[in-house]
């Protein structure tokens, strides 16, 4: 489990709003005195062993309302416990027992993997088996019940955790060559790997920047470009017309001087 907040991934925000319940109860309001039920039992301890072996050294009411109670507080104050990540790790190992015994539990568990993994932007298949969950729950479930569980204020607490880790995925590629004088028309070579003709196609050139490494004897003399290079239309026109014209098709165009004397 994640026991603080997750820094880069990518957001889930479709399957955030899927896991949703159409209307939030107020998870603010039941945040603030969620403590004056933490002793009381939950229903889904009936389905427990009185003893729990050596787990029950760390109980103090039963393990779902234990786990309950300990996630209100890791969601409200960010702290956690030994006991915690014990209680969470038995549950989502138990997550076929849950279902049946204790569907909020069930729900936590998987709120809490999803956590736990949108870091790694894994965090889809949890929430789409809490969406499955919230949606079999939705003639059955008892909202006075449901609001004793930390789900609303776990899943704003999720939210702002992917806004603020989400950023644009913008990769850029670069294709850099020796250079010469030679035409480049074999960039513009339809071959992908492919044998089928219906399968080829042209790389897209307009999204790849073009750098070319050209030795110093093969500019004019006397050219400016020489010592500083040129990019742009400027190494456009350093080109011979054939190769420019497989160049203009690049997002972009630079060359180097290169002095190999």
């Amino acid at each position: 489990m994640a026991c603080g907040e997750a820094w880069a991934a990518q957001s889930p925000a479709w399957l955030l709003a899927l896991a949703l319940p159409a209307v939030l109860s107020s998870a603010a309001s039941t945040a603030g005195h969620w403590e004056s039920f933490a002793m009381e039992p939950d229903p889904c301890d009936r389905h427990m062993f009185d003893d729990l072996g050596w787990l029950q050294q760390y109980i103090e009411v039963g393990f779902f309302t234990d786990f309950r109670n300990h996630a209100w507080r890791y969601f409200t104050t960010n702290e956690t416990s030994y006991a915690f990540l014990w209680l969470n790790s038995i549950a989502y190992a138990n997550l076929d027992f849950l279902r049946e015994a204790c569907p909020e539990a069930a729900r936590l568990a998987l709120l809490l993997r999803a956590e736990e993994r949108l870091p790694a932007r894994e965090a889809e298949p949890p929430l789409l088996e809490y969406a499955v969950l919230v949606d079999r729950q939705k003639a059955t479930a008892d909202q006075h019940r449901l609001s004793k569980w930390p789900l609303d204020i776990g899943l704003q607490r999720l939210q702002r955790q992917a806004a603020a880790m989400a950023m644009g995925e913008e990769y850029t590629v670069d294709v850099v060559m020796p250079y010469c004088a030679e035409p480049l028309d074999g960039l513009l070579s339809k071959s992908t790997g492919y044998s089928e003709d219906w399968l080829a196609s042209r790389p897209p050139l307009r999204h790849a920047k073009l750098i070319l490494y050209r030795l110093v004897s093969c500019f004019h003399a006397g050219d400016p470009a020489v010592v500083s290079g040129a990019s742009g239309e400027a190494a456009l026109a350093l080109l011979p017309e054939r190769a420019a014209s497989a160049a203009r098709l690049f997002g972009s165009v630079e060359i180097v001087p290169v002095d190999a004397s």
